[in-house]
């Protein structure tokens, strides 16, 4: 399996990452391979490479946050195709989607799980897009700005002016976005919570486009997350 960073290098490669983080980043997998309830419609067996595409994203999320406790659903089901159809409210029409997440349930579809991974650099990735919602989520509102917890990760003292610095900054972003002024994908302009989960996927994805598009969203990107994927793939050149 070839991932975005090379964490599992083949043919003699060097990994992007250093031995000592790389050795933390596959001991994190195999925990959440053990952790995740992963499993297929109706019960059914899911394949080891869709659990371990699975368990890789959401790993990923730890490279710069050792420290973090992941906000995970309580089961994740992998249905075979590439799309979800859900039943609209009150009976008005279908509406088919890549991946669908509540506070219990992830679901995901083979298809786009393994399209995630084996073309990147293309802003699309279920995982990292559905656990920033997670992230979002955290406080009971989905309004694209993670819980005041996370941001004690970094500022201690003023946690309260970050988030707020972060609020701020964000809706600004989303401003030029629904101005035309940014380049997300599609689902970017529904609200703000979209535009944070489909800039996360950028910021994994494709670094380099999305600090040109934008240095603001990068440099949130970068300080929530505490991890600078641009001077990893520098890095690994």
């Amino acid at each position: 399996m070839r991932y975005r960073y090379d964490l599992f290098p083949q043919n003699g490669e060097n990994s992007f990452l250093d031995k000592k983080t790389k050795q933390r980043f596959e001991r994190n997998v195999k925990y959440l391979l053990l952790k995740l309830n992963i499993k297929g419609e109706e019960e059914r067996e899911v394949s080891l490479e869709s659990c371990l595409l699975i368990a890789v994203g959401m790993a990923t999320f730890l490279i710069g946050r050792p420290e973090w406790k992941l906000p995970l659903p309580d089961e994740i089901v992998v249905l075979p195709g590439d799309r979800i159809v859900k039943d609209l409210k009150n009976g008005k029409g279908k509406v088919e989607l890549a991946a669908l997440s509540s506070r219990e349930t992830l679901y995901l579809t083979k298809k786009n799980l393994a399209h995630s991974f084996y073309r990147f650099s293309d802003g699309y990735n279920n995982i990292f897009h559905e656990i920033a919602h997670y992230f979002d989520a955290e406080d009971r509102s989905i309004d694209g700005t993670p819980s005041f917890q996370r941001f004690l990760s970094e500022h201690k003292e003023n946690a309260y002016e970050y988030k707020l610095q972060w609020k701020n900054a964000l809706n600004n972003e989303f401003e030029k976005l629904r101005r035309g002024e940014l380049q997300l994908r599609p689902d970017a302009v529904k609200n703000i919570g979209e535009f944070f989960a489909c800039a996360t996927e950028l910021f994994f994805e494709d670094p380099k486009k999305l600090i040109i598009m934008s240095k603001e969203l990068y440099s949130l990107s970068q300080s929530f997350y505490n991890f600078d994927p641009l001077e990893l793939l520098q890095t690994g050149n």
